[in-house]
This record gives structure tokens, sequence and C-alpha cells, in this order.
């Protein structure tokens, strides 16, 4: 899926969804919009309750949800960098929010 649909089927503009890819800043709000796009789980951190025993498999599932898109040209190499990155951007700031209590 291009930019160009993406900011189309989420009502952005094309601007913002490659200022989301070259940065990293998204809001919330964006990502469920696209977990929603893409059709798998938003992360655990933007719902409202603690990891659940069902989390392991819900994590594997977007992996391997993502893996498919991927393979399937729904997803460039850098489309996998950039969600690396958030990831560990976001990993960060769990740890930060789990250091303050």
């Amino acid at each position: 899926m291009s930019q160009v649909q993406v900011a189309t089927a989420l009502g952005v503009t094309e601007s913002a969804v490659s200022k989301w890819k070259r940065t990293g800043n998204i809001t919330a709000e964006n990502i469920v919009l696209i977990c929603e796009l893409f059709e798998f789980n938003p992360p655990v951190w933007l719902r409202d309750k603690r990891l659940e025993d069902s989390e392991p498999q819900r994590t594997e599932e977007t992996l391997l949800r993502i893996q498919s898109l991927y393979e399937d040209g729904h997803l460039t190499l850098d489309d996998l960098l950039h969600l690396e990155r958030m990831a560990l951007h976001i990993a960060g700031l769990r740890q930060a929010l789990e250091k303050k209590g």
C-alpha cells in the first residue's frame, strides 16, 4: 500500500504519513487507525488493561501478519525498519513509565 493510499484511507495528508515514517512521531489515535487499516491488534500499551495470558499469542499473530504483509508486497523493507524503530522507541517509553511507577 502506498503512502498516498494510507493517507487517503486514514483521512490525513501524504506528508503526514511521510513524517511518521521519517520521524517515528505518530499519535496513538493514528496508530490505532493504521492497525485497523492493516487488520491487526493495536499495541498493548494503547489499551487500558495490563498484559494478559493471551498477549504472547496476540504478539505472535501480529508478527505473522506483518510478515505476511511484507511477503505479499504490502510493506517494504523500509516499512519494516520503521516498525522496528517504533517498537524500540515504545519499549524505551514503557521502561521509563514503569520506573516512574
